[in-house]
């Protein structure tokens, strides 16, 4: 058996079961209901292969999004590590999409999203957050 430990809670899985952690982080709601931002962060399996990876997620995204625009994709350096942005837009959100390897056969995508009128001041923020990434993994 494997364990899923976070800081709330641990259990013993499966060792061969494909961990789905789904982590959100909102912006605080306005007076409308609605949030400026999330972060939301995941984990994907890949054959080592990260280029692939965000190509698939991008392409998924492309077909669920309604007027998704690809605005651009590039290699980064993130945590010290060889990653993936991608920016791109859909029904008036701006999203970034970083993938950064944490194993060789993991990574973790990190999807920021604001709405369009508060993308250029939620940006500074954004950098911050990501300025502050580190990796663990192996």
């Amino acid at each position: 058996m494997g364990k899923h430990q976070d800081g709330y809670v641990s259990f013993d899985v499966p060792r061969d079961w494909d961990e789905r952690t789904v982590v959100t982080y909102a912006a605080p709601k306005r007076a409308d209901g609605t949030s400026a931002a999330r972060v939301v962060v995941t984990h994907r399996k890949h054959d080592g292969a990260l280029a692939a990876l965000v190509t698939n997620y991008l392409r998924v995204s492309a077909t669920q999004l309604p007027g998704f625009v690809l605005r651009e994709r590039q290699p980064i350096t993130l945590a010290g590590r060889v990653a993936i942005s991608a920016s791109f837009a859909s029904d008036g959100y701006e999203r970034r999409l970083l993938a950064v390897p944490v194993r060789p056969d993991l990574a973790a995508l990190i999807v920021l999203t604001a709405r369009e009128q508060d993308a250029a001041a939620m940006a500074p923020l954004f950098e911050r957050m990501l300025s502050s990434i580190t990796v663990s993994g192996v």
